[in-house]
């Protein structure tokens, strides 16, 4: 699953056609590799440009992310067939990778397999501010029904979740928002309280166990609202 570290690939110009040598990253280790990790953060770490023409080239490649001493680690996968090798490495893995597997699930390690770099960063972001990222996903699923509700003519394309990192004249540093997008632009927000959040997990986390590599890792949309649907499910039974 974790694979080289740093590897030399070939690339093609879209502009000029003409091959040149890049070097990509498919493992970084937060602590060891700080700047690479700040190069992630800021997305200057998958830019590369043309020595030919200078053409800037915005790299796509598969690759994990790893905060060791925070046991957190997300895969990005490019691909939905290399969505399904993370999966497969995870949940039934060979004997060269069952150690690494043994090793990330006895430090408790939280993994993600992801399918963008934004839900990547944004899963960093929920980790770095002391969340769960079941409890945000689960959150999202309650904020766009609310916001349909209110607005039935609206689309929504997105929901971040987002932490003001400098004070402003009305947001102070800190304050945690989900962030509601329609058509790619930012329409309204909710503001994740701590008194919202711990209501929500102690709904609907609280009894759960922690997911671990042997069982699922993607905590998504289609998650949340799995989780939700059971426990309305379970609900209406008991009435």
């Amino acid at each position: 699953m974790i694979g080289l570290k740093e590897k030399t690939i070939s690339v093609k110009c879209p502009k000029c056609e003409k091959e040149f040598d890049a070097t990509i990253y498919t493992n970084i280790n937060a602590t060891t590799e700080n700047g690479l990790a700040k190069r992630l953060r800021d997305g200057s770490l998958f830019l590369q440009y043309c020595p030919h023409c200078s053409q800037k080239i915005n790299m796509e490649y598969s690759f994990i992310y790893h905060q060791v001493e925070d046991h957190l680690l997300v895969h990005y996968c490019v691909s939905d067939e290399d969505l399904e090798r993370a999966q497969k490495s995870l949940t039934q893995p060979s004997d060269e990778e069952k150690q690494m597997v043994n090793a990330l699930m006895a430090n408790d390690t939280m993994i993600r397999l992801v399918r963008s770099k934004a839900q990547l960063l944004e899963k960093v972001c929920i980790y770095d501010a002391g969340m769960d990222d079941r409890v945000i996903e689960i959150m999202k699923h309650m904020v766009a029904g609310s916001f349909l509700r209110d607005n039935p003519d609206k689309k929504i394309s997105n929901i971040c979740f987002n932490v003001y990192t400098q004070s402003g004249q009305e947001i102070e540093e800190g304050k945690k928002f989900l962030e509601i997008y329609c058509d790619n632009k930012k329409v309204a927000q909710a503001e994740v309280t701590e008194e919202l959040y711990r209501k929500v997990f102690d709904e609907f986390i609280s009894a759960m166990p922690p997911l671990r590599a042997d069982h699922n890792i993607m905590v998504t949309p289609g998650w949340a609202k799995g989780v939700i649907d059971l426990k309305n499910a379970k609900t209406n039974l008991a009435d």
